[in-house]
């Protein structure tokens, strides 16, 4: 099923007492199973008018949506939580149980006492089991918020798969957004979406620089033609060995050694060229 006002996510209620809603992944959009105590589904359904996702923060993942501008912790909104002196607390680490009886509100720091923490381990020990129950979902829904389609059948991208399909950096697609001041289209969390239109314009970037790189290249190479290096050869004095090197010298300005001589050859030489007629 799938809430008609409110969230736009899969859900299921189980005979347990507990639903299952189904939350995309907001980096890979992989489907995730987050189980949440049904009674306590009325205010999630009604909370958001999108979709709530999973997230990654600090390294750790949790569930959140936006209602508006303001960006909403499903763990605290469970546990009525909006003091920013309180802290929610998953007993088993666990990001998708967010039934009651895994949630426990503390004082920010008050984890770090030893009270604190054998309380935590004592209701860590009485969390029951999620049970796994083979049920069949709505494939055609999931399929949907799996893969992010829109009307049109155009599939939507993140980042990380738009930088993979157009084989470049993440961080050139961001220099490219900004310096050509594409026109982007957002997700609930404010994060771009890549949809068709957009990585159209993105490769039709990408050809553009590629052929701007050869005109660059077929010109570098027509310069170094027209304008061949020039060398010279030079006798230089080592003063190190006393010897002297027949050297020839490149329009770089590297050097390489030809020959060597010592002082007796150099005497011969002199007296060789000073019998050349010029």
């Amino acid at each position: 099923m799938k809430g008609e006002e409110g969230m736009i996510n899969e859900f299921r209620h189980l005979d347990e007492g507990y639903t299952v809603i189904y939350c995309p992944d907001a980096e890979t959009q992989q489907m995730k199973e987050v189980y949440i105590e049904t009674e306590d589904f009325s205010k999630i359904d009604i909370a958001i008018k999108g979709a709530w996702k999973s997230w990654k923060r600090d390294k750790k993942k949790f569930i959140g949506g936006v209602d508006g501008r303001k960006a909403i912790n499903l763990a605290r909104l469970i546990m009525g939580i909006d003091n920013k002196l309180k802290h929610v607390l998953n007993l088993t680490d666990n990001p998708y149980d967010l039934r009651k009886c895994n949630l426990i509100v503390i004082n920010c720091g008050d984890n770090q006492k030893s009270d604190v923490r054998s309380k935590i381990e004592e209701l860590k020990r009485k969390v029951p089991p999620i049970l796994k129950i083979q049920k069949e979902k709505p494939q055609a829904s999931m399929q949907q918020q799996l893969v992010l389609h829109n009307d049109e059948g155009g599939k939507y991208l993140n980042r990380a798969e738009a930088a993979e399909n157009l084989g470049i950096a993440k961080s050139t697609i961001n220099y490219w957004n900004k310096r050509n001041n594409l026109s982007v289209k957002r997700d609930e969390m404010g994060k771009v979406i890549y949809d068709d239109e957009l990585m159209g314009k993105l490769k039709e970037i990408k050809d553009t620089a590629k052929l701007i790189r050869k005109e660059k290249v077929k010109k570098e190479d027509s310069a170094k033609q027209q304008n061949p290096q020039k060398q010279d050869i030079r006798i230089l004095k080592d003063y190190k060995t006393n010897d002297y090197l027949l050297v020839e010298i490149e329009s770089a300005g590297t050097l390489s050694v030809i020959k060597k001589f010592n002082k007796k050859q150099i005497e011969q030489l002199r007296e060789s060229f000073s019998n050349i007629l010029l």
